[in-house]
């Protein structure tokens, strides 16, 4: 099958497909794996990195583990001899998230007048209920919820699939009838950005944390 890459024309897309972390959320890696060090009394990065992972996290990712079994397994690794709280570790494994610049949801609420719009996000339970909440404290009353963007919002833990599996995209594709060809992926993950295209759609590596507005040539944002 055909694997699309840069340069496109939006004016030839029908839908897109974006990924939330890194490219609409700006994300730092670097302070989770600090706090953990931190909490673990170890070198959090040979359990967990941007690009790795031990796969209890792939399994909380896909909705195979609760948080309270996932905040178990933190405490199975820790070489900390004292106790840590509940309200530390999702502390420390919160500091990832940034705060979404209002400019990416100006773009966003752009875009829905002329596209179809939809989220792809590998998450857990517990970076939701952060990010949702910390949307709401700062986003809600003057753009509403977030989910609004998007024709449909998913996320790992829910849809029990995590990008770069290819049945992730599939799943979108097919329940929503897109053309591969006219669906454009945006993602700041090469993997997830290949799998993608493997599968016909158009796709677009983000430089992670990067203005979303550098991702896409908004010349033409009315379609056909």
């Amino acid at each position: 099958m055909t694997q699309h890459s840069e340069p496109f024309d939006l004016s030839t897309v029908d839908a897109l497909i974006f990924d939330l972390g890194g490219v609409i959320l700006p994300l730092a890696y670097q302070s989770t794996i600090e706090g953990l060090g931190a909490l673990l009394k170890r070198d959090a990065r040979e359990i967990y990195q941007e690009t790795s992972q031990e796969h209890w996290f792939d399994r909380f990712e896909i909705g195979q583990c609760s948080a309270a079994a996932f905040r178990a397994e933190l405490r199975e690794h820790s070489h900390n001899p004292e106790p840590i709280s509940d309200a530390d570790l999702d502390q420390a494994w919160n500091a990832v998230l940034g705060h979404i610049p209002d400019a990416h949801l100006e773009l966003l609420a752009q875009l829905t007048l002329h596209k179809r719009i939809f989220l792809l996000s590998n998450t857990n339970s517990i970076h939701l209920a952060q990010f949702e909440l910390h949307y709401a404290e700062r986003h809600l009353e003057s753009h509403g919820p977030f989910s609004a963007f998007f024709e449909q919002d998913y996320y790992s833990h829910r849809l029990g699939l995590r990008k770069p599996d290819p049945n992730a995209f599939l799943h979108i594709t097919q329940t929503h009838e897109l053309e591969p060809t006219r669906t454009l992926f945006i993602d700041d993950n090469e993997y997830n950005v290949s799998s993608a295209r493997a599968l016909g759609l158009w796709a677009v590596l983000h430089p992670r944390n990067a203005p979303l507005r550098e991702s896409l040539a908004l010349g033409s944002l009315a379609g056909r």
